[in-house]
């Protein structure tokens, strides 16, 4: 008589075992492949984060929040090129150089907003060349997956940038979504727009050149 319950708790652990192995699986991947996963946009959460308690004048926390990005930031790079790994380090150097200010009690919002910009915009820099590597594969739906993140960190750009970036950032986004609303994913067509606008960030937005001199 015990018979079915017994069968139905062998039935929930065996769920139970699945279910938690599909979620390490799919944890690996992301962490892997952290371009085409929600991991993409986890910098600019942890920035994010990091204004709002600026604020409140937690700066603890803000040290903490930057660190994570950071942190963040160098887990993608294990998926990136090495072009796009230097326009990330040059993002990274800024950041510490914010945290260096921040520890010595000195808050510059000109410094911190270059910064915070000059990572997002980085970041989706990255993107837009690894859709480009995506599309070289036949992976189009990941190539569309990282235009789309790319677009994200446009976006997320925008709450920090000065007027210039803003511009540059706004044509560079329509830009990317006339892309995917179009389903542009031919490997000519589309590497021809991304080139035409990584060229674009790299001469603008995305020069060496930084605001922020190192204490």
């Amino acid at each position: 008589m015990k018979l079915p319950g017994f069968v139905f708790l062998t039935f929930l652990a065996f769920i139970s075992v699945w279910g938690f192995r599909m979620y390490q699986e799919s944890l690996k991947e992301r962490k892997e492949h952290p371009t085409i996963s929600d991991y993409a946009t986890r910098p600019d959460q942890f920035l994010e984060n990091a204004y709002r308690d600026l604020k409140k004048h937690y700066f603890k926390t803000v040290l903490h929040d930057i660190d994570k990005a950071i942190e963040s930031m160098r887990l993608i790079e294990m998926d990136l090129d090495k072009i796009s790994e230097d326009a990330l380090e040059l993002a990274i150097k800024d950041l510490e150089n914010i945290e260096m200010e921040i520890e010595k009690n000195i808050i510059d919002q000109e410094h911190i907003n270059h910064a915070f910009t000059k990572a997002m915009n980085s970041l989706a820099y990255a993107q837009l060349r690894v859709s480009e590597t995506l599309v070289e594969k036949g992976e189009e739906e990941h190539a569309k997956q990282a235009l789309q993140f790319a677009i994200e960190h446009l976006q997320n750009a925008t709450k920090f940038s000065d007027l210039y970036e803003l511009e540059i950032e706004k044509h560079i986004y329509n830009s990317i979504d006339s892309l995917i609303e179009n389903n542009i994913l031919d490997k000519e067509a589309l590497n021809a727009t991304v080139d035409a606008l990584l060229l674009e960030m790299d001469t603008t937005i995305l020069t060496g050149v930084s605001l922020i001199k190192t204490k």
